[in-house]
Parts: C-alpha cells; sequence; structure tokens
C-alpha cells in the first residue's frame, strides 16, 4: 500500500557512539572512556572463567617445554654461555609474564570492587587503581609480546649473532610462536592496535633474524611467510573479536538511551498493581455473603489494599514520561483532550496450550446457520481488515453481535472444543446484543466491528498458533461485552455528574476507577450468570477461572484512562512466540489486541474511517450539549459549535493510534498489519490534514446545506455532522 506522505518525527542519530573502524576506537574520548570501564566491569563479557585458565596453561606450558628442553641439554653437555642465557631469559619471562597475566585478568576484579567501594563512600573521588583497571588489556597483551621475544631470542639463529659456542640443540620458535598467537586471538578487548604493532615488530626481528643465516634463504623464506600467514590471521580474529565489544557496548547504551529508567525500574510495581487489584476484586465479590462481623475486617482491608494500589500506581512514571513524549509538539486543546480522556489523572493453574484449530467443515454448512446474503459478509471475519460491519448489521436485521458471535464459536471450533450447548450460546448472545443501547458509537455494530478487527489481527500473525481453544473463548467474549451498557458518555462525564453508575462502583472499588469498564463486566457475567444463558457452564472450575481473569482483564484494558500505563509497560518489552507460554505475557499481548482492537477503525479504510468518526463525533457532542445545559464546563471536542473535527482527529490518530499500533507490531512483525493497518493509519492522517487545510477554520456553526462529502476533494466539506451522522444510523437500522 503506497503511504500518502504526512509528518513524521525525525530519529536522531547518536553522533557520540560512532567508531573509527581502523583502529576501533571511539570518536569521543569519553565514551571510549566509559567504554573501558565497562568491559572491566564485566569480565565474563570478554572472557570466560574456563578460557582464562586455559590461556594461562597453555601460556605457561609453552614456555615450560622450551625451558625443559634447556635443562636436558646441561645434562647431556657442558655448561655453556647460550644455555644459561637461555634459561635465565625464559624463566624471567615465566615469571613476568605470569604476574602481567594476573594484573590483566584478576586485578580488575579486584579494583572493580574497591573502587564501588570508594564511590559509594565518595562519588567524586577517583580510584585509586582506576589505572590498572584501565589497563588490564593491555598488560595481557603485553606478556604474549614478551613471551613471543623472549622464543625468537632463543631460536639458534639468534645464538649466533650472540655466543661463538651455538647451542644447536634449541627448538625452533616457530612452534611457540604460532601456539602463542592463536591463544590470544580473543584473549583481551581494547587492544587491537597494540596487537598489530607486537605483530609487525615480532615478524621483522624474526624475519631478520632468519634472513641473517644465508646458508638457508628458501626456508628462512618460507618460514617467514608461514608466520606473515599466522599474524594476519591472529589480527583478523582480534578485529573481530574487538568489533564484537565495541556492538556490545553500543547496543548497552541504545537501550539505555531509548528506555525511560524509571519506567523499566517500576514494571513490576505496575505489575504488582494488577495483582493488588485483582485481590481486591475477589473480596468485594465474597463481601455480600460473609457473615456480618466479618464483612468491617474485610471491607477496611479492602480499603487499605486500594490504597497500597493508588500508592504504587501514583509512584509508576512511565505514564508521563510517554505522555510527556507525546505532547511536546501538540497545541493546548489537544493536550487538554488526551488529559482527559487518554490519562488516568482522575495465579492460575493454566493448562498445557494448543493450537487453534479453525473448522474446516464450517464453509459448507454456513447456509445451515444463515442466509446466504449474510454467509457472504461473515466469510469474511478474519481475512478481510476492512470488514464492513454496517452491511452486517443491515442483512442481519439489527444482530450484529449475536450473527458474528455465534460464527465465531462455529469457525474456531469452541462449541465442539467444550461441549457447550447452542442453544445457550444463541440465547446468551442475544441478551448480550439487547443490553447494548442505541447510541451513535457504543453499539452491538461496534462490538461486532472490534471482534473481527482481532481476528484479523490473530490470523495474520503469530498469534494464531499461539492461542488455545480457551484463549478464543475469551476473546470472543471480551471483545463482544467490552461496551455492553454504555450509556454513551465518558468516564470522566459520569464521575462529575456523579451518575448512579459512578456512585456504585465507587462504593466497592473507591476513587472512580474504571466505572464503564466494571460496569461492562458486571453486566456480561450477569447474563453469564442466568441457566440458560450459561455458556461456560461446561467448563471446569480451572478453566472459567481462567476465562473469567481474562475476560475481565481484557474488558479493563479497554479504559482510556489507563491507555499510556498499559502501553508504557508494553512497548519497551519484547514478546514472541515462545515467550507466549508465560500466561502473564499472553495477557499482556492480548490486552494490547483489545486495544488496538477497540480503535480499529483508525486503521480501516477511509470511508469506513469517516463513518466511525462522524459516529463517536456526535457521541461526543451528545455529552457537550448536556454539559452546556447543566452549565458544567464542556470536555474538550465535544462543543459542536467549536471542535474542528478534523483537527481532533488528526490529533487522536497521531498520538494515539500510531503509537498503540506501532508498539502491537513491534511485538508482533507482522508485514499484513504493516500494510493494511499502519500505512492506512497514516494515509487517513493525510487525508484529515488535506481536509483541515481547506477547511479548517470551520465549525457547525457553519452549517451549509451540501453534504459532508462530495466527489471532489476540492470542496470536501466538514459540516452537517449531525444531519450525516444520524443518516448513518438510519441507513443500517
Amino acid at each position: 500500500m503506497k503511504v500518502v506522505p504526512y509528518p513524521t518525527s525525525v530519529i536522531v542519530e547518536n553522533q557520540n557512539l560512532k567508531i573509527n573502524y581502523w583502529t576501533l576506537k571511539f570518536l569521543n574520548r569519553k565514551i571510549e572512556s566509559s567504554y573501558v570501564k565497562y568491559m572491566n566491569s564485566r569480565p565474563k563479557a570478554y572472557c570466560e572463567k574456563q578460557k582464562k585458565l586455559l590461556i594461562q596453561i597453555f601460556h605457561s606450558l609453552i614456555l615450560l617445554i622450551y625451558t625443559a628442553n634447556y635443562l636436558s641439554y646441561i645434562y647431556a653437555n657442558s655448561i655453556s654461555k647460550s644455555i644459561i642465557f637461555q634459561l635465565t631469559l625464559i624463566i624471567f619471562a615465566l615469571i613476568v609474564t605470569q604476574v602481567l597475566f594476573y594484573l590483566g585478568f584478576y586485578y580488575s576484579r579486584i579494583e572493580y570492587k574497591i573502587k564501588s567501594k570508594e564511590q559509594m563512600q565518595n562519588p567524586n573521588k577517583t580510584s585509586l587503581y582506576s589505572l590498572v583497571s584501565y589497563k588490564n588489556s593491555y598488560y595481557i597483551s603485553f606478556s604474549y609480546f614478551c613471551a613471543s621475544i623472549v622464543l625468537i631470542l632463543n631460536c639458534p639463529t639468534a645464538q649466533n649473532l650472540i655466543f661463538s659456542d651455538l647451542n644447536d640443540s634449541a627448538l625452533s620458535c616457530l612452534p611457540g610462536l604460532i601456539s602463542l598467537s592463536f591463544l590470544y586471538s580473543s584473549a583481551t578487548f581494547n587492544s587491537y592496535n597494540l596487537l598489530v604493532l607486537y605483530n609487525i615488530v615480532l615478524l621483522l626481528l624474526f624475519g631478520f633474524l632468519n634472513l641473517y643465516q644465508k646458508n638457508s634463504i628458501s626456508t628462512s623464506i618460507l618460514e617467514i611467510l608461514l608466520l606473515f600467514i599466522i599474524y594476519i590471521i591472529h589480527i583478523i580474529l582480534a578485529y573481530i573479536y574487538d568489533l564484537e565489544c565495541l556492538q556490545e557496548y553500543i547496543s548497552c547504551k541504545l537501550s539505555e538511551e531509548t528506555e525511560p529508567k524509571q519506567l523499566l525500574d517500576n514494571e513490576e510495581n505496575a505489575s504488582n498493581n494488577y495483582k493488588v487489584n485483582d485481590c481486591i476484586e475477589e473480596l468485594n465479590n465474597v463481601l455480600p455473603t460473609v457473615q456480618d462481623h466479618l464483612k468491617f475486617p474485610i471491607e477496611r482491608a479492602v480499603g487499605l489494599l486500594t490504597n497500597i494500589s493508588n500508592d504504587g500506581m501514583g509512584r509508576y512514571s512511565g505514564e508521563k514520561s510517554i505522555l510527556d513524549q507525546i505532547s511536546s509538539n501538540l497545541d493546548e486543546e489537544d493536550k487538554i483532550y488526551i488529559e482527559q480522556s487518554w490519562s488516568n489523572n482522575q495465579c492460575i493453574n493454566v493448562r498445557k496450550r494448543e493450537k487453534i484449530q479453525l473448522k474446516k467443515s464450517l464453509e459448507n454448512n454456513l447456509d445451515k446457520y444463515f442466509q446466504l446474503d449474510i454467509v457472504l459478509i461473515v466469510k469474511q471475519v478474519s481475512i478481510n481488515w476492512n470488514f464492513d460491519s454496517f452491511d452486517l448489521n443491515f442483512k442481519t436485521g439489527l444482530k450484529p453481535l449475536s450473527t458474528i458471535g455465534k460464527y465465531c464459536f462455529k469457525l474456531y471450533n469452541i462449541t465442539d472444543a467444550f461441549s457447550l450447548v447452542e442453544s445457550k450460546i444463541d440465547k446468551f448472545l442475544s441478551k448480550l446484543e439487547k443490553s447494548y443501547k442505541s447510541n451513535p458509537y457504543h453499539n452491538a455494530v461496534h462490538a461486532a466491528d472490534i471482534l473481527a478487527s482481532a481476528l484479523y489481527i490473530i490470523n495474520n500473525s503469530f498469534l494464531s498458533s499461539c492461542l488455545s481453544d480457551l484463549d478464543m473463548l475469551s476473546v470472543i467474549i471480551s471483545h463482544l461485552s467490552h461496551d455492553v451498557g454504555h450509556p454513551g458518555f465518558t468516564n470522566r462525564f459520569l464521575v462529575n455528574f456523579q451518575d448512579r453508575l459512578a456512585l456504585q462502583c465507587n462504593l466497592h472499588i473507591d476513587n472512580d476507577i474504571s466505572v464503564l469498564e466494571n460496569m461492562h463486566c458486571s453486566i456480561a457475567f450477569s447474563i453469564l450468570a442466568e441457566e440458560d444463558k450459561n455458556v461456560l457452564e461446561p467448563l471446569d472450575n480451572d478453566q472459567f477461572l481462567l476465562v473469567r481473569k481474562m475476560v475481565i482483564d481484557m474488558i479493563l484494558a479497554t479504559d482510556m484512562g489507563k491507555h499510556f500505563d498499559l502501553l508504557g509497560i508494553f512497548r519497551f518489552k519484547n514478546h514472541n512466540s515462545k515467550s507466549l507460554e508465560n500466561f502473564e505475557i499472553k495477557l499482556e499481548v492480548l490486552r494490547m489486541l483489545i486495544k488496538v482492537s477497540d480503535i480499529g477503525h483508525a486503521a480501516k479504510s477511509n470511508d469506513i474511517h469517516i463513518n466511525w468518526s462522524l459516529l463517536i463525533t456526535e457521541e461526543f457532542f451528545r455529552q457537550g450539549d448536556i454539559e452546556k445545559e447543566s452549565k458544567k464546563p464542556v470536555s474538550m471536542y465535544c462543543d459542536r459549535e467549536t471542535t474542528i473535527i478534523a483537527k481532533s482527529q488528526i490529533g487522536f490518530l497521531r498520538n494515539i493510534a500510531l503509537p498503540l499500533y506501532e508498539a502491537m507490531n513491534h511485538c508482533l512483525a507482522s508485514s499484513k498489519i504493516e500494510n493494511e493497518c499502519i500505512d492506512q493509519i497514516k494515509n487517513n492522517i493525510s487525508a484529515w490534514e488535506y481536509r483541515f487545510k481547506n477547511d479548517a477554520s470551520r465549525t457547525l456553526r457553519d452549517i451549509q446545506p451540501t453534504g459532508l462529502l462530495s466527489e471532489s476533494p476540492s470542496t470536501i466539506s466538514l459540516q452537517g455532522i449531525k444531519s450525516h451522522s444520524d443518516a448513518i444510523l438510519s441507513k443500517h437500522k
């Protein structure tokens, strides 16, 4: 899908993390110093314990082999100056290199502990051992250089230059040099330049001494060539190892910069809040059934747990960090709207999951359940992103919810999987549908629409292989029930007007939390509690509790006041098909699934999106009319006389819908969602921007006889919104 260009944020590259690929050094000296300290504080990053021991052992063994050779010659021949020189140099090199090796590998740990202790006592004080830590990789590379020099100076050619009594039994230095080279190929980090310099010096020294022996020039050239190849390989391996260390550090720094530190520190706190809220809910459920003398202690416990939950959410700063990022480029009206509507200013035994299976035989039997024209529509569920729920509503005679619900129970084999009673399914869906009010937006058509959106996302991502039959049952019930009984007003409106719903919620939950969402849960499970509508009756106790928890969690996630809380927790985690085996992680993804589906119209084709946008706008305007009549402040974008619809939709799509879909698809990594959904949101933004520029000053005060949309883009008008939304409603009734 071709995306119409629209203004986007610019990603700024971090210039401080640039490196010179010739020297493998950071261009910024402070970053270079930070890199060395980072690697020194994590010794396992550049050498494991077993590797360190092996290097030290084999390093010593190589020198000891040469020492043993010279010692054996002492017993076979008279002591010469050459032998004394060889033994002295080899033993001295063995001791020195071991000391250097110890300083390089072990002293950094001691220094790091001492430095940490000093910094705790005095953060501004520089550690006495910082120089040792900073140079630890140099000690190790220098031990390699010293050992190699000693071996070269003890070769027969070097002895000819020093002593007249040549020791012909001296071992050739070439095997030792090759062994040391491979041994140290990945022993250190940040010493690539030194290793290049050391190898050049060693090769020149070895070449000079070998070429000096003119009676075997061909052998000398072959030996030099062999050592040259070995050193080239050594340098390449060292380069690769240093580059991997640099990339590890850069990845660490980038993750620190992109993740709000406070958010990550408080993720566990946010997760615990959900568990506390679950406890509060369970206590409220048992409260009516307990004896009178136990009610007061339970009510007191609920109050204390509620305070703990509120304190915890107060400390959670994820919402603020994301809200600050979004609000930085907003005008005052958009800020007020987001603060009012999209921020919160106001364990079970899980059975082994099984891959969901579509009922293959259903397609041939659809005519048994639905009329032909309805069959053609419902067959698009989970396949067509731009599923037309308005058409479904019209063709089914105002029964979109019960129709799509019945179809999905069959499509995903839910009925057979749990031996559900079909008559109870029909009665449950029918009662649920009738419990929806005739609002412009929050109605049964919307419920059917978001289920279709969710099933498309599941079908076109790895979720299709991760969700069990029980999960799908929970998804279907939660999506169809998520707005049941919605009065057409926001939570904020109900609380400000002290509506009966808000007062009831306040009695049981306190602080007017998720007034509507708790009501939706209550109505859904009240219907399920009726004997002839209890579709969950065949489930065992564990299955029922699991479905109940998942349904409630998903419905509560649709509270707009929790939007930035949930998004903040979700967007900095890496979910995949393997991680969804964990129930809590799967529940996080399902919360996001219902959220993106709930505003699915934002990513639908432009005509579908505009229809839904006009309906939600009319619902807002009706709320604004009541607020005006009651002499109360009118909520942002609820005043039909001042609201510029194009502007409000641009803010919603850019600041709410697009980040939400991008976060979801960062998890799902679906090309279908990228092309069908995210690109379409960008197209819808561009379309509203075009209309805003051509109709910027118009509101409903300038009612004109022309229709809402004309065939010519240049004459598009956003007037007559009320009459057009009424037309949409009447058309599909």
